[in-house]
């Protein structure tokens, strides 16, 4: 199943499928649900993750509709636009310039890494979440990458604060 680290051959052999089938990549990812020692994510439960697949320009080509629910985006209007729009300032000013950098030296810096971040919701509040990115396919230009998050977890013992420029999010 898909999950950080994912071996590319399944991902080219769900490709393959889709295209043979044309049924859906993501309803074949199944619906078991892992978490590895380190917190990362070993299955991928299309029904409760949301889901996001880009290219390598940043481009989302394929959202599911957990994803749409938790970003408040009806099916269509995320498919062709720049992933960024799903981020707060600074990381979406900056995350065409980190696509483009493992683009031209191949050195990851995010992954097949779970993750706590912000995201931005389409009524423009922010909210955390758990991401994990992995490349299902290609590389350089023709890179295919998969996103899969969920709401953080919330920690009773502590409190986070996500500051930005001009307001700060405490959860």
């Amino acid at each position: 199943m898909f999950g950080c680290g994912v071996p590319h051959r399944e991902a080219d052999k769900l490709e393959e499928q889709e295209g043979a089938e044309g049924t859906d990549a993501l309803a074949a990812l199944g619906s078991n649900q892992g978490v590895d020692a380190t917190g990362g994510t070993k299955q991928v439960d299309e029904k409760t993750s949301a889901v996001c697949v880009i290219n390598a320009t940043g481009t989302i080509q394929m959202t599911n509709k957990v994803l749409l629910k938790m970003f408040g985006y009806r099916k269509g209007e995320l498919e062709g636009k720049n992933v960024s729009m799903l981020m707060p300032q600074p990381y979406s000013g900056r995350h065409n310039g980190y696509l483009r950098n493992y683009q031209t030296t191949g050195v990851p810096k995010i992954l097949d890494q779970t993750q706590e971040m912000v995201a931005l919701h389409k009524e423009h509040y922010v909210f955390p979440i758990t991401l994990c990115v992995t490349r299902v396919s290609g590389v350089g230009a023709e890179a295919m990458f998969m996103g899969v998050m969920k709401p953080a977890v919330e920690d009773s013992a502590s409190v986070k604060a996500w500051v930005m420029p001009g307001a700060a999010l405490l959860h």
